[in-house]
């Protein structure tokens, strides 16, 4: 739960661009944005058009927010399904979930946890530039997240950005001003906390341009960071249909169900594909797509796509992922262990999944590919298409990891992060590097097993 508050703070930090902003009379707008994430690199379009904004991170991942109607509309493209997410979260649930609400109250009835503070400071430095033609100004921002002793899930937590910010006519005109009343659903046991936001200084915002977001976390120690970087902003004349739902996509009621749809879509085509590592792996123990009811005294770990940091120019990104993937599926699977594919590939999507398949726990790996001798990261993300949106998708030839493990060189030095969750909390976490002793020593797969080692004891300890 604290990972979906931390997103909340991120997206309330980068969508302050648009808030209460006058605007006067504006033509179209496309902006190109280059986001960089863990040394990863992907970009968006934005497009502008009155108080309608279409955000394209990739051909499968569009994003709409429509502020006349105060409401985002997120598009499944492989589907043709979307889903409807008011502002007004909290009026607009109530009133449509009463039903439900009150059933799972009455199974599960909830008590009072404690309070969470997040603290919005902004800080004017007081520097200024031009910047795409119109003035600058760099502001510094930060949230610090605290909770009280008594609190369900007790947290410290500390998010900075520093961004150049512009006034544009172009600007969203969106007020997001009672979504702010961020709500969580009820934590293990039927606790809840109580979330409350205050804000410490005026210093004015804008458009961002160009920011730099940190986190920090419980100890300080810094955890993830986003920079986020506008290529171009130019004129257009956008059509109205771009900034609603087509009219032959089918609207359904949540994330989990866009992406269940969006998993059987992909295992239909896996299916028909003998070469990809997840086709025939096991006998059933293995589950990609659709899945069936977990079968009792069953443990089911959902793995999710493994994501390539770094690799030098004559290791293929791509299979590395699938890869060091395939092994890790190997390696899991058995007694009482369940293992599924998980397809999707932003981390509310991976939850949504996890939660629509019935996995107890979600395992998360990054990998990166360090060239021997001390080159460093020298080819580092050559092959950004290949892991474009920070994932890298499977390939061809990487079933067993042969293909890659082949192409290690001596020297060469392999990092392996993976990270096991259950309910949004992490159980294992851990850091696995090694060096080949030779060309085409298999470290993937020494690795891998390490991995699978200790995430099966954690698992199998439910």
């Amino acid at each position: 739960m604290k990972n979906l508050f931390r997103h909340a703070c991120l997206a309330f930090i980068l969508s302050c661009g648009g808030a209460g902003l006058a605007t006067s009379a504006r033509a179209d707008v496309k902006i190109k944005t280059k986001n960089t994430t863990g040394g990863q690199v992907s970009e968006q379009t934005v497009y502008i058009k009155g108080k309608r904004q279409r955000t394209e991170q990739n051909e499968a991942s569009v994003t709409i927010t429509q502020c006349d109607l105060r409401r985002n509309l997120q598009l499944g493209v492989p589907t043709k399904t979307y889903v409807v997410m008011p502002f007004d979260q909290n009026t607009t649930d109530t009133a449509g979930t009463a039903t439900a609400g009150q059933k799972t109250s009455a199974a599960a009835p909830s008590h009072r946890g404690g309070v969470v503070t997040s603290t919005f400071t902004a800080t004017d430095t007081g520097e200024r530039k031009k910047m795409f033609g119109y003035p600058a100004r760099r502001i510094k921002t930060a949230i610090v997240t605290e909770s009280s002793p008594d609190a369900c899930q007790v947290t410290r937590s500390r998010m900075e950005t520093d961004g150049w910010y512009i006034d544009a006519a172009f600007v969203l005109d969106c007020n997001y001003q009672s979504a702010s009343g961020y709500n969580v659903a009820s934590q293990g046991g039927g606790c809840r906390d109580e979330y409350r936001m205050k804000q410490v200084g005026v210093a004015k915002l804008g458009y961002p341009v160009m920011t730099t977001t940190t986190l920090f976390d419980d100890n300080g120690n810094e955890s993830f960071t986003f920079t986020q970087e506008v290529l171009e902003i130019a004129n257009a004349v956008l059509d109205n249909s771009l900034f609603d739902a087509p009219a032959d996509y089918r609207q359904v009621k949540d994330m989990s169900e866009m992406y269940g749809a969006a998993a059987m879509a992909s295992s239909a085509a896996r299916d028909n594909d003998e070469n990809n590592p997840l086709h025939n792996v096991g006998t059933g123990e293995v589950s990609s797509g659709a899945v069936g009811a977990k079968r009792a005294g069953v443990v089911r770990v959902g793995v999710a796509l493994t994501k390539t940091l770094a690799a030098a120019d004559y290791v293929d990104a791509s299979s590395l992922a699938d890869a060091v993937r395939g092994k890790l599926v190997s390696n899991l699977k058995g007694a009482p262990v369940e293992v599924v594919a998980l397809e999707a590939r932003q981390t509310q999507g991976v939850e949504a999944e996890a939660k629509q398949k019935e996995c107890d726990y979600v395992l998360y790996t990054t990998v990166s590919h360090k060239k021997g001798g001390g080159g460093g990261f020298g080819g580092f993300l050559k092959k950004s298409a290949a892991i474009a949106g920070g994932v890298a998708a499977p390939a061809e030839g990487g079933a067993q990891g042969s293909g890659v493990a082949g192409s290690l060189k001596a020297r060469d030095e392999l990092t392996l992060e993976y990270k096991l969750q259950r309910g949004g909390e992490p159980v294992v976490t851990n850091t696995l590097k090694a060096k080949a002793k030779s060309d085409g020593d298999d470290i993937i797969s020494q690795l891998a097993a390490q991995a699978a080692t200790a995430v099966r004891a954690a698992a199998a300890t439910k």
